[in-house]
């Protein structure tokens, strides 16, 4: 006697399945995500539109441009479906001028890759993308902030002549059971910032920095050390507060090692030639004596 097979009950999709669902139309191939990124950049104003690519977009696909960006509250919302700055209303559906507007793109191509989305917003409060921003960030000052590891890569590309490397944390990986190599991760390419041209005059200033200007606290004997001190300004709080700076490289083929040294909340009349140069040199100087280790 066979047993009679109810009705399956109609239940509401996860958010997930149905972002998949839909990549379905989305992501046919990877030219159909390059498609889709490059209509948002278009969309978004951009004169200037990078796209790279890796295993012909199957191992990465990667899209920068210079469009007005995206507030970094909104960002959540960039990725959820049905989520669009393009129409708020039925009368903007009948007049369509962008090349998108559904606002399924982004959440469809996230739910079947690893996606990373960064964003700057061209006039969003307090980081304020304009000329007079961009020219006060040059000297520590204004709304346009840096971290650590984006001042070690900027050290690092003069060194490389212009080039920036993409950031790992990890060279490799090995076996906890039996020690074997499982994975490796070699250097790439990020991109060319500068010219080798500009990159050389560069090197120049950082060396002259070291060896007779600010920064002269970093040297180490035996090596070449080249960097640059600063201060930079903010707000903690209600409070205006300095924080010291150093980054630099060792231009010594067998020590490869760029810097980027923070001391928060620095005193009155100091700078980063007092606080954080002195920490570069003890890196520096522990790397030249241990170099066999590193």
């Amino acid at each position: 006697m066979s047993k009679e097979k109810l009705p399956a009950r109609i239940e509401l999709l996860s958010p997930e399945l149905q972002n998949q669902i839909a990549a379905g139309e989305v992501v046919e191939r990877p030219s159909s995500v390059v498609k889709e990124l490059v209509e948002n950049s278009l969309d978004a104003g951009a004169t200037q539109i990078d796209v790279s690519l890796e295993q012909g977009g199957f191992g990465l696909i990667s899209v920068a441009d210079n469009g007005h960006g995206i507030e970094s509250g909104q960002l959540p919302l960039a990725v959820t479906r049905h989520a669009t700055s393009k129409l708020k209303s039925y009368a903007d559906l009948l007049s369509i001028s962008s090349m998108g507007f559904r606002g399924e793109a982004l959440p469809s191509i996230a739910s079947v890759s690893r996606f990373r989305l960064s964003s700057l917003a061209a006039a969003s409060s307090g980081t304020a993308r304009n000329g007079f921003a961009v020219a006060t960030s040059g000297f520590g000052q204004g709304s346009i902030g840096a971290t650590p590891l984006h001042m070690c890569l900027v050290a690092a590309g003069v060194a490389n002549d212009g080039v920036i490397m993409e950031p790992t944390l990890l060279r490799a990986v090995h076996s906890g059971v039996n020690g074997k190599l499982r994975d490796t991760f070699a250097p790439r390419e990020y991109r060319r910032a500068v010219s080798p041209g500009t990159a050389a005059t560069l090197q120049e200033y950082m060396r002259a920095v070291v060896t007779s200007g600010t920064g002269t606290r970093a040297a180490v004997p035996g090596l070449t050390i080249c960097g640059k001190t600063g201060s930079a300004e903010t707000v903690s709080g209600s409070r205006e507060v300095t924080h010291g700076w150093f980054v630099g490289y060792c231009a010594d083929e067998e020590l490869p090692f760029a810097v980027a040294i923070l001391v928060e909340d620095i005193g009155d009349g100091e700078g980063g030639g007092s606080t954080a140069a002195p920490i570069a040199h003890d890196v520096f100087q522990y790397l030249r004596d241990h170099r066999s280790d590193v």
